[in-house]
């Protein structure tokens, strides 16, 4: 090509047969007269170059994603590829398949930019990409750009980021499972460890998250709660998994309970009850003592193992103070009766 934008922003699938990309060139002649920015996709073993949009004003499509054999293309755009659905000309995200000029608008958002820089799952379910729309009303109300990915599989979207300023990022891309997001940010993404903030490369992956509340208070240090010896004492463990990777094994201990106290699964808080810890579920745990006399501490703690048969584990800290409270006794009256002869009002009488 020459003059105007030179294809950019390559995505290929993982036989390598497919390579998709956008440019404001007229690649394939008379397609792309206007110079709008389009996505093209380029078959290696037949050597055909196929132009897949075809839009005029605007920016058009920026970023295009491969999914592992190329039957599905993520792209973003400016344009109303979805017959109606993007009249305001945001940024959205679009899915299409190979061969196909029905595209599917994935996001859905009005003001700002919009939705940029999709990157597909190996499967074509899952797409990660940057927003500074809020996706998940509520959680991006300022405006920022963050990090998301949506999940074809329960049409849900996820929101990773969510950092003051925006992540100011490039070069997105997701693991061929879906499970790990990958991207630079100049942001302190990891409070403290980017205070000057250079551009970092940050890594979302598998994690849990424990959780330990006592008699209801997360009580990390001490003394905690004051709990009257001899009552009831519980221990709740809440496990979350914050991260988009599945985990099995899930296992939840406590060294330091009372001898014969043992920890038991209570109905989820999120989730469907079942033994694999999928995306954003709680899991509840419980374990029930009696109150000692006092300061008493003890640690929650969660294993598990990930798709990748990685091990992840978290802590948390708990406290309370056994209160050793006496109750005052109360006061007991005696009725008396008083004999009534020869008494009598003092002062002139007879």
């Amino acid at each position: 090509s020459t003059g105007g934008v030179a294809p950019g922003e390559p995505s290929v699938s993982g036989d390598g047969n497919w390579i998709a990309f956008t440019s404001t060139q007229d690649l394939v002649q008379g397609s792309n007269t206007d110079g709008n920015g389009e996505a093209f996709l380029y078959d290696q073993v037949g050597g055909v170059l196929t132009q897949i949009t075809n839009t005029t004003g605007g920016t058009g499509s920026e970023r295009t994603s491969l999914n592992e054999d190329g039957t599905r293309i993520a792209l973003d755009s400016d344009r109303d590829l979805a017959n109606g659905q993007n009249t305001d000309n945001n940024f959205e995200i679009f899915f299409v398949q190979r061969g196909s000029s029905s595209f599917s608008q994935i996001t859905n958002a009005v003001g700002g930019t919009g939705s940029k820089a999709p990157a597909l799952s190996n499967d074509g379910t899952r797409v990660a990409f940057y927003s500074d729309r809020d996706i998940i009303p509520g959680m991006n109300t300022g405006g920022e750009e963050q990090v998301f990915v949506y999940d074809q599989s329960n049409d849900e979207f996820t929101q990773v980021t969510f950092v003051a300023g925006g992540t100011a990022s490039d070069g997105l891309v997701m693991s061929a499972n879906g499970s790990r997001i990958a991207f630079e940010s100049p942001r302190d993404i990891l409070p403290t460890d980017n205070d000057d903030e250079n551009s970092e490369i940050f890594l979302g992956g598998a994690a849990v998250d424990m959780e330990k509340l006592t008699n209801g208070v997360n009580a990390d240090d001490p003394p905690g709660p004051s709990i009257p010896v001899g009552t009831t004492v519980t221990w709740t463990y809440r496990v979350t998994n914050p991260s988009l990777a599945e985990q099995t094994n899930v296992s939840v201990t406590d060294p330091d309970l009372p001898s014969g106290v043992s920890i038991s699964r209570q109905p989820d808080e999120v989730g469907d009850n079942d033994d694999l810890l999928e995306p954003f579920e709680v899991w509840i745990y419980e374990a029930n003592s009696t109150a000692v006399l006092g300061e008493f501490a003890n640690t929650g703690s969660v294993s598990s193992r990930d798709t990748d048969n990685r091990s992840i584990d978290d802590s948390d800290d708990s406290h309370y103070a056994g209160s050793d409270i006496e109750l005052e006794k109360p006061v007991s009256y005696t009725h008396l009766t008083l004999p009534t002869t020869g008494i009598g009002c003092g002062g002139g009488g007879g």
